[in-house]
């Protein structure tokens, strides 16, 4: 191992070399834990690297494993989290294969967020379903350790398509959906005030922009700021919440 803690095998996944080794019929360790907590299954996961994830896997490496330093976080958690999606395929088939998709699915973090969870928060639940069976029921939902549910989340970042997708879900296997959109979680926020203030703060860092700019063309200038690039005295808070509620009515099912 060098200073860093990484090993041999950690060198192969980052030089790419792996496959060179499985070629030649040499197995390295895939045990050694580099010192930011990654074994090298893990490592490869992350950084995309599909081929020495798939060679890791048929030395035998532990695809359940939690890295204590990385949030608890499974090989399959790092690989969604980071959208290297070939090798989300890659884990989500060993875990089919061995019977443990369901396990490896419902693995949570120290955070609570299971690998659907954090699909839901970045965007990407449709890739993953994409790659599971049909008859998978029950794998994207959850709560994480605060209470928040992939409709917060997904409605926290507004991604319009993830939200579709969790409301197609929640309807097949009868979840209703007047529940979901209305459900709180620790801090009293439902889905539909994510969204709404996900939207409050786009067009609060517009005007942020908008006025910093005017400061600093001002400033340059040697001049006084313009009347109209001050920042506002007052919110129609009225006059927003109608326009907003125009999409959120996509989030309620309006």
């Amino acid at each position: 191992m060098d200073r860093l803690g990484r090993g041999a095998a950690h060198h192969a996944v980052l030089g790419g070399s792996l496959s060179a080794f499985d070629a030649a019929g040499v197995r390295l360790s895939t045990r050694a834990v580099h010192w930011v907590g990654d074994a090298p299954l893990s490592l490869a996961a992350a950084s995309g690297e599909t081929d020495a994830v798939e060679v890791l896997l048929r030395w035998g490496a532990d695809a359940g494993a939690c890295d204590p330093r990385r949030l608890g976080s499974t090989p399959l958690h790092l690989a969604v989290r980071a959208r290297q999606y070939d090798c989300v395929r890659v884990l989500v088939g060993d875990a089919e294969s061995r019977g443990a998709l369901a396990e490896a699915l419902s693995a949570r973090d120290d955070d609570g967020f299971t690998p659907p969870m954090i699909a839901a928060a970045t965007g990407t639940l449709r890739a993953l379903r994409a790659l599971l069976p049909n008859e998978a029921v029950g794998w994207w939902a959850g709560r994480t350790a605060d209470g928040r549910t992939p409709f917060h989340d997904a409605a926290g970042a507004r991604y319009a398509e993830t939200l579709m997708l969790l409301r197609e879900l929640a309807a097949r296997e009868g979840v209703s959906e007047a529940a979901v959109v209305t459900e709180e979680y620790l801090t009293g926020q439902t889905p539909a005030d994510a969204y709404r203030h996900a939207v409050l703060r786009m067009v609060f860092a517009e005007v942020k922009d908008r006025v910093w700019s005017g400061v600093c063309d001002a400033y340059d200038r040697e001049a006084t700021v313009p009347d109209d690039l001050r920042p506002p005295e007052h919110v129609d808070v009225e006059q927003s919440a109608f326009r907003l509620q125009c999409r959120l009515s996509r989030v309620r099912g309006g």
